[in-house]
Parts: structure tokens; sequence; C-alpha cells
């Protein structure tokens, strides 16, 4: 099992490119990143962090609405 987490996502069809003076603040796609894993891993969950917040604590003022959580299962044979 693997836990991957990012900070600027969205669902979107393609990342966003943003340079920003000397780097550069990309918001990735969330449909491009889980279709990519899904062929290597035996099962994926997507955590959308704010939502999983609001559910479980009644959180409404989480400050990062780009956070994701990609939780992977793998089969070792």
């Amino acid at each position: 099992t693997a836990c991957l987490c990012f900070f600027n996502m969205a669902e979107r069809a393609d990342h966003l490119v943003q340079p920003k003076e000397g780097y550069h603040w990309n918001r990735l796609s969330l449909e491009k990143i889980t279709r990519f894993l899904d062929s290597r891993c035996e099962q994926l969950q997507v955590i959308h962090t704010a939502s999983f917040l609001h559910q479980a604590f009644a959180c409404n003022d989480y400050h990062n609405p780009g956070s994701y959580a990609l939780v992977l299962d793998f089969h070792v044979k």
C-alpha cells in the first residue's frame, strides 16, 4: 500500500502548466494521474481532502481545495 498526497490537483482533463518567476506552479490533472496509476496497481482510491474532512468531522473551512490523497494497493505475487 502507498499513499501519494498532492496539494495542487483538480478534476480536469489536462495538467495546467503555470510558469511563475523561477519555477512552475502547476495544477495536476486528477484524470491523467489516476489513469497513469490505475494500470500499475491493484486498487486505487481517490480521497479529496476537503470532502473527507467535511464528511468525517464536519470541517467546513479546510484551506486547500486542491488537496488530494491517492491510496494505491498492490498485489504481491
